[in-house]
Protein backbone atom coordinates (compact mmCIF):
# COMPACT_ATOMS: atom_id res chain seq x y z
CA UNK A 1 0.00 0.00 0.00
CA UNK A 2 2.68 2.85 1.29
CA UNK A 3 4.39 2.02 -2.75
CA UNK A 4 0.77 2.95 -4.04
CA UNK A 5 0.59 6.01 -2.18
CA UNK A 6 3.95 6.28 -3.04
CA UNK A 7 3.30 5.94 -6.77
CA UNK A 8 0.27 7.61 -6.66
CA UNK A 9 1.57 10.79 -5.37
CA UNK A 10 4.43 11.18 -8.34
CA UNK A 11 1.96 10.45 -10.45
CA UNK A 12 3.24 7.40 -11.72
CA UNK A 13 1.40 4.63 -13.25
CA UNK A 14 1.14 1.59 -10.40
CA UNK A 15 2.14 -1.55 -11.17
CA UNK A 16 0.88 -4.75 -8.95
CA UNK A 17 2.24 -7.85 -10.14
CA UNK A 18 3.50 -6.68 -13.36
CA UNK A 19 0.18 -5.21 -14.73
CA UNK A 20 -0.33 -1.33 -14.24
CA UNK A 21 -3.67 -1.02 -12.14
CA UNK A 22 -6.26 1.51 -12.56
CA UNK A 23 -9.03 2.78 -11.33
CA UNK A 24 -9.81 4.41 -8.02
CA UNK A 25 -7.11 7.17 -9.09
CA UNK A 26 -7.18 9.29 -12.28
CA UNK A 27 -3.87 8.27 -14.22
CA UNK A 28 -1.31 11.14 -15.13
CA UNK A 29 1.11 13.37 -13.80
CA UNK A 30 -0.71 16.62 -14.70
CA UNK A 31 -3.58 15.53 -12.74
CA UNK A 32 -1.46 15.14 -9.46
CA UNK A 33 -0.87 17.89 -6.61
CA UNK A 34 2.72 18.86 -6.46
CA UNK A 35 4.63 17.01 -3.95
CA UNK A 36 1.01 15.90 -2.38
CA UNK A 37 0.58 19.84 -1.49
CA UNK A 38 -2.84 21.25 -1.76
CA UNK A 39 -2.82 24.72 -1.93
CA UNK A 40 -6.44 26.27 -1.04
CA UNK A 41 -8.72 29.27 -0.11
CA UNK A 42 -12.49 29.28 0.82
CA UNK A 43 -14.85 32.44 -0.47
CA UNK A 44 -15.96 34.09 2.38
CA UNK A 45 -19.14 34.31 1.57
CA UNK A 46 -19.41 30.26 2.13
CA UNK A 47 -21.40 29.70 5.18
CA UNK A 48 -19.79 27.18 7.46
CA UNK A 49 -16.64 27.10 6.71
CA UNK A 50 -15.54 24.99 9.81
CA UNK A 51 -16.93 21.90 7.39
CA UNK A 52 -14.34 22.62 4.89
CA UNK A 53 -10.92 22.60 7.95
CA UNK A 54 -12.71 19.36 9.57
CA UNK A 55 -12.52 17.83 5.95
CA UNK A 56 -9.43 18.91 5.28
CA UNK A 57 -7.95 17.61 9.07
CA UNK A 58 -9.56 14.28 8.01
CA UNK A 59 -7.29 14.51 4.91
CA UNK A 60 -4.28 15.16 7.06
CA UNK A 61 -4.98 12.89 9.48
CA UNK A 62 -5.47 10.09 6.97
CA UNK A 63 -3.13 10.25 4.36
CA UNK A 64 0.31 11.89 3.60
CA UNK A 65 -1.48 14.87 1.09
CA UNK A 66 -1.38 18.33 2.83
CA UNK A 67 -3.20 21.35 2.49
CA UNK A 68 -1.67 24.91 2.42
CA UNK A 69 -3.60 28.10 2.77
CA UNK A 70 -3.20 30.16 0.25
CA UNK A 71 -2.63 34.08 0.66
CA UNK A 72 -1.18 37.02 -0.56
CA UNK A 73 2.35 36.00 0.13
CA UNK A 74 2.29 32.90 -1.20
CA UNK A 75 0.54 33.13 -4.22
CA UNK A 76 3.47 33.08 -6.92
CA UNK A 77 4.50 30.06 -5.08
CA UNK A 78 0.92 28.15 -5.71
CA UNK A 79 -0.48 28.59 -8.92
CA UNK A 80 -2.68 25.69 -8.86
CA UNK A 81 -4.84 25.62 -5.08
CA UNK A 82 -8.78 24.61 -4.42
CA UNK A 83 -11.14 27.48 -4.03
CA UNK A 84 -14.06 26.31 -2.15
CA UNK A 85 -17.41 28.54 -3.46
CA UNK A 86 -21.00 28.49 -2.37
CA UNK A 87 -23.17 26.79 -5.12
CA UNK A 88 -25.94 24.42 -6.12
CA UNK A 89 -25.14 21.13 -4.81
CA UNK A 90 -21.59 19.39 -3.92
CA UNK A 91 -19.22 18.50 -6.65
CA UNK A 92 -15.77 18.88 -7.89
CA UNK A 93 -13.23 17.94 -10.39
CA UNK A 94 -11.39 14.98 -10.82
CA UNK A 95 -7.61 15.68 -10.21
CA UNK A 96 -5.40 18.15 -10.44
CA UNK A 97 -6.47 20.96 -13.12
CA UNK A 98 -4.26 23.85 -13.08
CA UNK A 99 -5.04 27.36 -11.86
CA UNK A 100 -7.79 27.97 -9.82
CA UNK A 101 -9.82 24.92 -9.29
CA UNK A 102 -13.45 25.49 -7.80
CA UNK A 103 -14.69 22.97 -5.54
CA UNK A 104 -18.73 23.40 -5.07
CA UNK A 105 -20.81 23.49 -1.99
CA UNK A 106 -24.27 24.26 -1.25
CA UNK A 107 -25.16 24.79 2.49
CA UNK A 108 -26.23 21.71 3.02
CA UNK A 109 -23.59 19.61 2.10
CA UNK A 110 -21.98 17.75 5.09
CA UNK A 111 -18.27 17.28 6.40
CA UNK A 112 -18.69 14.42 4.86
CA UNK A 113 -19.77 15.30 1.92
CA UNK A 114 -16.87 17.79 1.55
CA UNK A 115 -14.68 15.04 1.93
CA UNK A 116 -15.88 13.52 -0.86
CA UNK A 117 -15.96 16.30 -3.07
CA UNK A 118 -12.03 17.03 -1.99
CA UNK A 119 -11.23 13.37 -2.81
CA UNK A 120 -12.31 14.05 -6.29
CA UNK A 121 -10.15 17.20 -6.25
CA UNK A 122 -6.86 14.69 -5.13
CA UNK A 123 -8.18 12.62 -8.05
CA UNK A 124 -10.16 9.70 -6.67
CA UNK A 125 -12.95 8.66 -9.03
CA UNK A 126 -16.75 7.32 -8.55
CA UNK A 127 -16.88 3.29 -8.58
CA UNK A 128 -18.94 3.64 -11.42
CA UNK A 129 -16.40 5.84 -13.48
CA UNK A 130 -13.25 4.00 -12.74
CA UNK A 131 -11.61 3.63 -15.69
CA UNK A 132 -10.77 -0.34 -15.18
CA UNK A 133 -14.98 -0.36 -14.47
CA UNK A 134 -15.87 -2.81 -17.25
CA UNK A 135 -13.18 -5.40 -16.36
CA UNK A 136 -15.73 -5.73 -13.00
CA UNK A 137 -19.09 -4.66 -13.88
CA UNK A 138 -21.34 -4.72 -16.71
CA UNK A 139 -23.73 -2.43 -17.39
CA UNK A 140 -26.90 -3.17 -19.68
CA UNK A 141 -27.33 -0.10 -21.03
CA UNK A 142 -30.20 -0.87 -22.98
CA UNK A 143 -31.79 -1.25 -19.65
CA UNK A 144 -31.08 2.33 -18.60
CA UNK A 145 -32.86 5.52 -19.68
CA UNK A 146 -31.39 7.83 -22.40
CA UNK A 147 -31.42 10.41 -19.54
CA UNK A 148 -29.69 8.86 -16.82
CA UNK A 149 -26.64 7.65 -19.29
CA UNK A 150 -24.41 10.75 -18.75
CA UNK A 151 -21.57 9.64 -16.11
CA UNK A 152 -22.90 12.27 -13.32
CA UNK A 153 -26.18 10.60 -13.23
CA UNK A 154 -25.10 6.80 -13.47
CA UNK A 155 -24.68 6.83 -10.02
CA UNK A 156 -28.53 7.90 -9.58
CA UNK A 157 -29.44 5.19 -12.40
CA UNK A 158 -27.78 2.95 -10.23
CA UNK A 159 -29.22 3.27 -7.01
CA UNK A 160 -32.58 3.44 -8.60
CA UNK A 161 -32.20 0.01 -10.90
CA UNK A 162 -29.86 -1.65 -8.97
CA UNK A 163 -31.29 -4.89 -11.15
CA UNK A 164 -29.73 -3.73 -14.54
CA UNK A 165 -25.92 -3.74 -13.51
CA UNK A 166 -24.64 -7.76 -12.80
CA UNK A 167 -21.05 -8.01 -10.98
CA UNK A 168 -18.23 -9.56 -13.10
CA UNK A 169 -17.15 -13.09 -11.77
Amino acid sequence: MEKKAAAILAGEEVEEDGDTTRGVFITGQKFRWTNGIVPYEIDPNLPNQKRITDAITHWQEKTSIRFVWRTSSNTSQYPNYIYFKPENGCWSYIGMQGGRQEIGLAEGCSTGSTIHEIGHALGLWHEQSREDRDRNIRIHWENIEDREKPNKKLRNAFKRHKEFFDAQD
